[in-house]
């Protein structure tokens, strides 16, 4: 078994990758694990990278130390590297070994700096090339959509689903955040000329004794409230 430390170049803007292998052959295609370099190998094309092993160790301590010393903190932050950690915490070894890619635990979740780094770098990939990834996807909602019609979800995935759902309209708040969102703005208009802007006419007319179809009713028929307790009343809608 060998350890290896590579470099991945890309040749269509000079941007690099150091890594960190064990395997059993120093000269295989691994090209690394990172999300920066697989989402620019999946751009660009494999065949536009290229990758030189730099050194070759029989042990796996030397060449953690190797890394640590080449991918240091000025190579994370140059603009060219697609690195997003120091050299000895990468590789699905570590990652495997300390969990850092289970639920809370993700690298990406915990450090503030990682995730600004590729959020930014999935913005420019995307503004660079928007026809590209429209047809990414429309083509995955067509899978998605092709898959899962006629499907019937799992019991414990509805389940998780419906509590879900039952905390979030249970948490205060909410309840009237969804209810604003769907609601339309009314203006009424009182009979001695004021008015009102509310998203919430149900309860403006409870709390003024005026019946709710009666003026609603107004609005359909573009015409003041002539009779009743809501005489004189009307309403049009904002939105």
């Amino acid at each position: 078994m060998f350890h290896t430390i590579y470099k991945v170049t890309n040749n269509t803007n000079g941007k690099y990758y150091i890594g960190r292998h064990k395997t059993y052959n120093p000269n295989d295609d691994y090209m690394g694990s990172g999300p920066l370099i697989r989402k620019a190998i999946k751009k660009y094309g494999k065949s536009n990278f290229q990758k030189e092993v730099l050194f070759v160790f029989d042990n796996e301590k030397e060449c953690i130390e190797k890394e640590i010393e080449l991918v240091n903190e000025s190579v994370i932050h140059d603009e060219m590297c697609y690195n997003l950690c120091k050299g000895g915490k990468g590789g699905f070894d570590h990652i495997n070994r300390l969990g850092l890619n289970a639920g809370d635990n993700s690298h990406m979740r915990n450090n503030p700096e990682t995730r600004k780094k590729c959020i930014e770098a999935g913005k420019k990939t995307r503004s660079e090339n928007p026809d590209f990834y429209k047809e990414v996807s429309i083509r995955n909602l067509a899978k998605a959509t092709e898959k899962n019609t006629g499907a019937k979800r799992p019991p414990e995935v509805g389940k998780k689903i419906g509590d879900s759902l039952k905390a979030w309209h249970t948490k205060e708040g909410n309840r009237d955040k969804l209810r604003d969102s769907l609601n339309s703005t009314w203006e009424i208009e009182s009979p001695t000329g004021e008015k009102y802007v509310t998203n919430r006419m149900t309860d403006f007319c409870e709390s003024r004794g005026i019946p709710y179809v009666t003026l609603y009713m107004s609005y359909r028929r573009g015409e003041v409230v002539k009779k009743g307790k809501a005489k004189g009343w009307k309403c049009k809608k904002m939105n």
